[in-house]
């Protein structure tokens, strides 16, 4: 009975705000609560690997740092006494390698606010094999100081009427003030 008293059109409008009715709570119930955990498992994963990168980079940074200060030398030195102390390393070096040091340049400090370097000359005199075994030596053992540069040169020796080979060895040592 009570088909007959509504119209098609009557019916239509009705099932079309039933169904926008339903979609409303559909919506409201479900889907909004849906959307709003998925932002937020999607916002917390973002995070998660946000600070994983920063883990890495934070990790990746550290061995710059080491390499760094590896590359630089010992950072607790004396800028004072690190010339006697690589002098002392050179000279028993020597002994062992028939090299001999001819020439030992005054050390050069420079101190600005952040840091002080300590740059040392020193010339060795010998065969080329010897030469180069007391500076792998040096780059092996010698922890003090880092040797920064090498120059190879030849000198005449006009009283034994032949030509000697120098090598120029410049240390450096790097100290945050």
């Amino acid at each position: 009975m009570m088909n007959r008293k509504f119209t098609y059109k009557v019916k239509k409008k009705l099932l079309f705000l039933f169904t926008l009715l339903l979609v409303i709570v559909i919506y409201q119930r479900v889907l909004k609560r849906t959307y709003h955990e998925t932002s937020n498992y999607f916002f917390h994963s973002s995070k998660n690997i946000n600070q994983e990168r920063i883990k890495d980079s934070i990790l990746s940074l550290k061995d710059k740092v080491e390499q760094i200060e590896e590359a630089l030398g010992e950072d607790d030195f004396d800028e004072n006494f690190i010339q006697q102390e690589i002098l002392e390393f050179l000279s028993n070096k020597s002994k062992e390698n028939v090299v001999e040091i001819t020439n030992l340049k005054k050390t050069h400090i420079v101190k600005e606010k952040e840091y002080t370097l300590v740059t040392t000359f020193f010339t060795l005199k010998g065969s080329y094999n010897s030469l180069i075994k007391i500076m792998y030596e040096v780059e092996r053992e010698f922890k003090k100081s880092k040797l920064n540069s090498v120059g190879f040169y030849k000198k005449k020796n006009h009283s034994l009427k032949r030509e000697e080979l120098h090598a120029e060895l410049l240390f450096q040592n790097f100290k945050s003030n």
